[in-house]
């Protein structure tokens, strides 16, 4: 079965990510959730590092929703280290597209913004970008290569987190996300083929 990760988003302390599947001629549809303190810290700097693709994309300046204080004589951003700014965008989830008949990949971001004179954040989607045309001769806007490469770096650390990878006891969290995947496949057997969700958690 071809399996693909369609979404992946924070939301109250959880990571939750659906793929999705086809199995013959049957859709299969799978979501999957874990604590966010179960996860392993690479997953979530690949999301924080989409933020400067949130601006990119939306044609914001690179230093808006930045906040450097105490350090306002550093003329460039980019000499700032992470000691020395917090980031007010915080980047929540990524759906991602394929056209089947283009194998064209897209994606959105879903963001939030701390806003200083407000108890809410704001909250935001980036529009939806394809990674290439759709065809030889399109000229639509595309994702930018930078933000390509931070949403597939995301990606990469979500299937890393479906094979198992954890923020600690890697080698458990796999023998035990095997077994799972072995329950699941014996439910979805009971299901039968005529498709459905599955879903399965972690605490």
């Amino acid at each position: 079965m071809t399996t693909r990760i369609a979404k992946a988003k924070l939301k109250d302390g959880q990571l939750i990510v659906e793929t999705e599947g086809h199995d013959k001629d049957t859709e299969r549809h799978s979501v999957v959730k874990c604590a966010q303190d179960k996860l392993h810290a690479e997953l979530m700097e690949a999301f924080a590092a989409l933020s400067p693709s949130v601006r990119e994309i939306l044609e914001w300046p690179s230093n808006i929703y930045v906040d450097t204080t105490g350090y306002e004589n550093v003329t460039s951003t980019s000499r700032l280290t992470a000691e020395h700014r917090r980031d007010r965008i915080r980047v929540t989830g990524v759906s991602w597209s394929y056209s089947e008949t283009t194998n064209v990949e897209g994606a959105c971001i879903v963001f939030q913004v701390d806003l200083e004179n407000c108890t809410s954040p704001f909250c935001g989607t980036t529009p939806h970008l394809p990674f290439g045309q759709y065809s030889e001769d399109g000229n639509q806007p595309v994702m930018p290569d930078g933000a390509q490469d931070a949403l597939n770096r995301l990606k990469g650390e979500v299937a890393a987190f479906l094979d198992g990878k954890r923020a600690q006891g890697d080698l458990f969290a796999q023998e035990v996300f095997q077994e799972t995947i072995k329950i699941v496949g014996d439910l979805a057997r009971d299901i039968g083929k005529g498709g459905g969700a599955v879903e399965r958690e972690y605490a």
